[in-house]
């Protein structure tokens, strides 16, 4: 059964904050001697015996305060780690940009060299050529060139290059800066071989008065200053999350594999991690631990719902199991100058929607599978929109908002690759169901993780579906795609509902249409209307062929005038 990790809190009565300041600060200068140890490459057991004999603590203290510290020496190396590897990916971007320009003010340079010595095969001549004001307002201000502007920018690449370059070997040799927990807090890790899950503290619930008793294992070098071997705290009563502790500290038979690889049964609890920490003049008490999701009961064989993020909306589409649409929409996200806390909060809400509409279908969800870490490397290069646009767009908050509310009621959720998603919707299911560009994407994300293929339609003017390489092996499917994608560049969306790529659709007979060439002259007979390629707009000089009937031949007329088709379906 699949695993979730909850936290709940309380606050602890003022009663009990002499007891736990005592224990805070031991604990306190424990873990900075532990992380010099662990530092210095000292082993576990090594840990364990020197934090006994320094500070007189339980040994299962020790493991606790090594377990802790352990992880934020690992942390800390892995974000160095992190850190290094994203200024060398802004370095690498850097010159690459660097070496764009300088290769566009050569050539800029020597354009306007052949502009003025025509004939003249020396080369360039910096001193003798004459450069057009620039265009740039700022510039103008400046009378300067755009030359000499391009080559201010250059040089203030070169020094960010220069600036990040030194800063990546700072970093490299400088000494890892490891930061513990603040002060007046204390983690006791919890332990599913312990009784009630954890070392040094354990739950009691009294059901007489619906509320938790915490029994606090005192150190042996506190034993004589707070008087006893417990630190008794009660009164503790959860907001939420009462029945998940009760079924965390109660006992369960779980199983196990044995050395011989032969499972058996056998008695545990749950790890409870406990947090004390000191926060607006008050203790407080953090419970974490492992809770049961629920099982997932969508049907693998059934349909999906697809889901397309954007930096402002969230497409999402849902198909049958036979990749027929069933229903679609968008939902409009607001992310633009927001708190990490209220964009978690948006991408919730949106997350709770699309598992609630999964639940009700009883379908899985079909997400993309992105990774924006090598694009963010570049942001200093592509512009302050685009900058600013995927900076917003918190894919990996999304990516765990969705699973949590997935896992919640249920969902199965499956990832899939966005390859040409935006474009098979653009072309193939946009203007068929009077979708937009998301929910179309979504709806193509939705059939491949229901594994339908989206081949080419069949035109003479595609690439053929059995085109075959020079090795004799068939070529995937996204390879035409590819071809297509290169050839509708630069083509606005608003097309797609204009025209159908390369598609061919007959007019039957009890179909009003309305064709005017040239002259005030109607021709009410069915036709066969051929549409323009994506991006293609009919004007006076194209041929349009129209067949009158079948008795008489078809006629070719071009008109230098006003040409217009007007197509009724009922």
């Amino acid at each position: 059964m699949a695993q979730s990790v909850k936290t709940y809190t309380d606050q602890i009565d003022f009663w009990h904050w002499g007891e736990l300041f005592a224990l805070s600060s031991l604990i306190e200068e424990a873990r900075h001697y532990c992380k010099e140890l662990i530092v210095a490459g000292k082993k576990r057991n090594d840990c364990n015996k020197a934090l006994q004999s320094k500070f007189n603590l339980n040994k299962r203290y020790c493991a606790s305060i090594y377990i802790e510290v352990k992880a934020i020496v690992d942390n800390a190396k892995e974000n160095r780690n992190h850190h290094i590897e994203t200024l060398s990916g802004q370095i690498k971007s850097l010159k690459s940009d660097i070496k764009k320009r300088e290769k566009q003010i050569n050539y800029f340079a020597q354009s306007e060299n052949k502009q003025k010595y025509k004939g003249n095969d020396k080369g360039f001549v910096p001193s003798k050529l004459k450069i057009k004001i620039a265009c740039n307002i700022h510039a103008a201000q400046r009378k300067t060139t755009e030359l000499q502007d391009a080559k201010f920018a250059v040089h203030q690449k070169k020094r960010k290059l220069n600036f990040l370059e030194n800063q990546l070997k700072h970093i490299r040799l400088a000494p890892i800066n490891y930061v513990l927990s603040p002060t007046n807090s204390l983690t006791l890790v919890g332990s599913k071989s312990e009784s009630a899950g954890n070392q040094s503290a354990q739950f009691d619930y009294i059901e007489s008065i619906d509320k938790f008793v915490l029994n606090i294992r005192t150190p042996y070098a506190l034993e004589e200053r707070l008087g006893g071997e417990y630190i008794r705290i009660d009164g503790l009563n959860f907001k939420y999350g009462k029945h998940e502790i009760i079924e965390a500290i109660s006992e369960r038979c779980y199983k196990v594999a044995t050395s011989n690889g032969e499972p058996k049964w056998d008695k545990g609890y749950s790890a409870v991690t406990l947090r004390f920490y000191w926060k607006n003049g008050s203790w407080y008490v953090a419970c974490t631990l492992d809770i049961n999701l629920p099982e997932i009961t969508s049907e693998y064989l059934s349909g999906y719902i697809g889901i397309d993020l954007n930096a402002d909306s969230l497409g999402w589409a849902v198909c049958d199991a036979q990749g027929n649409l069933l229903e679609f929409g968008d939902y409009k996200l607001d992310l633009h100058s927001k708190t990490s806390n209220q964009r978690e909060a948006i991408l919730s809400d949106a997350a709770t929607f699309i598992a609630l509409k999964a639940k009700h279908y009883n379908f899985p969800i079909a997400s993309e599978k992105l990774d924006f870490s090598e694009k963010k490397k570049q942001l200093k290069q592509k512009g302050k929109k685009y900058a600013r646009m995927l900076s917003s767009f918190a894919y990996s908050q999304w990516n765990e908002v969705l699973d949590n509310a997935s896992q919640k009621h249920g969902i199965y959720h499956k990832k899939v690759n966005p390859a040409y998603s935006s474009l098979i919707g653009l072309t193939k299911f946009m203007s068929m169901y009077g979708m937009n560009s998301a929910s179309s994407a979504a709806f193509v994300i939705a059939r491949r993780g229901r594994r339908f293929s989206e081949r080419l339609p069949q035109h003479k003017l595609l690439p053929s579906k059995s085109a075959k390489a020079e090795d004799t092996k068939v070529k995937h499917v996204w390879s035409h795609w590819s071809k297509v994608s290169k050839s509708t560049l630069g083509i606005p969306r608003h097309k797609y509902f204009s025209a159908r790529l390369n598609r061919t659709r007959k007019v039957k007979s009890f179909c009003q249409l309305a064709c005017f060439l040239g002259e005030s002259r109607r021709i009410d007979n069915p036709i066969q209307l051929e549409l323009f390629e994506v991006g293609a707009i009919p004007t006076g000089k194209d041929a349009v062929s129209a067949a009158v009937s079948r008795s008489r031949k078809p006629r070719q007329r071009t008109e230098n005038t006003f040409t217009q088709l007007c197509l009724d379906l009922n």
